[in-house]
């Protein structure tokens, strides 16, 4: 037999006292009895019971108190970085159901505002602030809530800035201008031929001065080689002259250079036996009524020669230079007066030169004059 206590809730019964109606029949008296063992069982189960009257009274009801809610306190943040409300969400913690079951019927939240600035990564979760001990307790006869599992505090790491190092750009280093060592003598228009009256070879051209002193010329000296670079006559294996005594400043002279040992050079190297000299020579002489004209392989030239810068002493050299196409010379001839005292003012000096050709063709002539 089931009994139904929820049934017995609902309303109340009152059982008299009399003696009267103990006297009712048998089956009566064990129906009361039944009865009343039922009554007892849930009278037992949280009943009360008074002088006359036996009540069942029903479990109080429970008011759900709500726990304060947490305000956070977030970081100071500019107007103009404030979350938007998509991006700022409050989180909500919920408290641990109580394992009591007088409290069953409560339910207690907690809810969570966190604000996130979505700008900021370096941005510092501010702690819930904690809730007072007395603040919505329970009532005495229910367990105590389980506590909030601590709110992780986020800590901001600062992400790594990097640097930018400054290297400094390769600086591109000027190639040094070489500047080659001005030779004290410069040649120029050299031509080497066979000698066709004798054994050997021989070599014309112009040598300059570039000592930066009159110069008295004393040889010019050269050394051959062959094919392989090697010596094959050296300076004291030719003889070599010049038509003037003195070379000044920047000036220039021929040269003749005779080599009877060889017959053939692949390459030579020319330099020149020479002095300081105080001896300036002059050139500022004036050629006139120049004739020319050839005679058996000789170029001739005759003509005037005036001096309108003074008494000469010692000398006067009149040269005839001959050059090829290639502007080399060909060969040259000289004319030399010695004590040329009477060559002065209106007196006119005659001259006649004729230079070899050597079987080469003749482009062009030139007359130079030194004295002194």
């Amino acid at each position: 037999m089931r009994l139904n206590c929820n049934g017995l809730k609902q309303r109340s019964f009152r059982v008299s006292k009399s003696a009267g109606q103990t006297q009712r029949a048998l089956p009566l008296l064990a129906l009361i009895f039944l009865f009343s063992l039922t009554t007892l069982a849930c009278a037992f189960l949280g009943g009360s019971r008074s002088a006359s009257t036996y009540t069942i009274h029903r479990l109080p009801t429970l008011t759900r108190t709500p726990l304060p809610t947490l305000t956070p306190t977030g970081l100071a943040m500019p107007a103009a970085s404030a979350p938007s409300a998509e991006n700022a969400a409050p989180a909500v913690v919920p408290l641990a159901a109580p394992d009591s079951p007088q409290a069953a019927g409560q339910v207690a939240e907690t809810n969570v505002a966190v604000a996130v600035n979505p700008s900021a990564q370096n941005s510092v979760v501010a702690p819930a602030e904690p809730v007072p001990a007395d603040a919505g307790a329970p009532p005495a006869n229910q367990p105590a809530a389980e506590a909030l599992p601590p709110t992780a505090t986020a800590t901001a790491v600062p992400l790594p800035t990097d640097t930018p190092t400054s290297t400094p750009l390769p600086t591109d280093t000027p190639t040094p201008t070489v500047t080659p060592t001005p030779q004290i003598w410069v040649f120029n228009g050299v031509r080497l031929s066979p000698n066709p009256y004798n054994d050997g070879l021989l070599m014309y051209g112009n040598v300059v001065n570039n000592t930066g002193a009159a110069q008295k010329v004393k040889a010019v000296l050269g050394t051959f080689y062959d094919a392989q670079n090697q010596v094959i006559a050296g300076p004291d294996s030719g003889e070599g002259y010049s038509p003037a005594y003195v070379v000044a400043p920047g000036g220039g002279v021929p040269f003749e250079l005779a080599v009877e040992t060889i017959d053939n050079a692949a390459n030579f190297d020319l330099n020149v036996a020479a002095e300081p000299s105080d001896e300036l020579p002059r050139q500022d002489f004036e050629f006139s009524d120049i004739e020319q004209w050839a005679d058996e392989g000789l170029y001739c030239i005759n003509g005037e020669l005036k001096n309108h810068g003074g008494e000469l002493h010692d000398y006067l050299v009149i040269a005839l230079i001959l050059y090829d196409s290639q502007e080399n010379v060909v060969s040259f001839s000289y004319y030399e007066e010695l004590d040329p005292d009477w060559i002065e003012g209106d007196e006119e000096l005659d001259f006649e030169l004729c230079s070899d050709v050597l079987e080469q063709g003749v482009a062009r002539h030139e007359l130079q004059a030194w004295g002194r």
